[in-house]
């Protein structure tokens, strides 16, 4: 007689199992004890830390710096996937997950939104990229990944995608970011990360991501997170030089220069409208 096969089975194709993890674990059962004991041994001012990022601003690179605080640990909502609105719920951060956590979403500055982080009383950190590069950087990294509603653009050009971009996407980036630094201004929560200064300066904006959320970090600590999170040891390459599959692509600021049309620009300048000053990226 055969014996049972030992193998965990898996759903057929085209089906999705839900996980069965208890509520209360909020995640795996083992980091989550990492979690508790975390909790007991620092005595960080504030147990969770929240960034806000604009897609392929820098919020991944921000969020595996701080996630590298000690006793900090990554932590995502379950609602959270890359392709959802990533809008926020009351209940995943008031009170806050045990132990000591880093989240990252692109949630918009929504009325909804804003009023948890508000309610939250906590720093949180907005990273922003200029939206020409953003432009750029989105027209790659479309280009290997059929989304929702732009299922075309691989086979579209590099041209035909930038366009696309300015057309469809950049009033909605733009509005987001307006909102969110208008936002962190008004109430002094959030503390604003540009792409742009993490390249010239990683380890003083990192310095001014800690002070904002009150973790004491000496020099050293500093940069060596810096150091241990640098495009060059994420990728294997030097800033600049190209891998247009990669998430990381080329790490570095001004990309734009190289792609943008008279066309592009007279159309970018037409959507943009202005915000582009009262984010900081105004002139060439």
């Amino acid at each position: 007689m055969t014996e049972p096969s030992t193998e965990p089975t898996k759903p057929p194709a085209g089906f999705e199992t839900k996980r069965r993890t208890p509520k209360p674990l909020r995640g795996k059962p083992i980091r989550y004890v990492q979690r508790c004991v975390a909790e007991v041994l620092r005595n960080h001012p504030h147990r969770n830390l929240l960034i806000l990022g604009q897609p392929k601003s820098g919020s991944t690179w921000v969020h595996r710096m701080l996630a590298d605080l000690p006793g900090y640990v990554k932590w995502t909502p379950d609602n959270i996937k890359v392709w959802t609105n990533h809008d926020l719920r009351r209940s995943d951060f008031i009170p806050p997950p045990r132990g000591y956590t880093v989240t990252k979403v692109h949630a918009s500055p929504s009325p909804e939104n804003i009023a948890i982080v508000r309610e939250t009383k906590r720093p949180y950190i907005v990273t922003l990229r200029d939206p020409r590069d953003l432009a750029v950087s989105w027209t790659y990294f479309i280009a290997n990944h059929r989304a929702v509603g732009f299922e075309d653009m691989p086979e579209r050009t590099v041209e035909e995608r930038i366009s696309v971009y300015i057309e469809r996407v950049l009033p909605r980036i733009l509005d987001w970011a307006v909102g969110w630094v208008d936002e962190a201004s008004q109430t002094g929560q959030g503390l604003v990360l540009r792409y742009e200064h993490l390249l010239v300066d990683t380890q003083g904006q990192l310095r001014r991501a800690a002070d904002h959320i009150a973790v004491r970090l000496s020099d050293a600590r500093i940069e060596t997170i810096a150091d241990r999170h640098s495009f060059a040891k994420a990728t294997g390459r030097k800033a600049g030089q190209e891998d247009n599959k990669a998430f990381n692509r080329k790490g570095i600021a001004g990309d734009w220069r190289n792609h943008f049309t008279p066309e592009h620009t007279a159309a970018f300048e037409s959507v943009a409208a202005g915000r582009m000053e009262r984010l900081g990226y105004g002139g060439e």
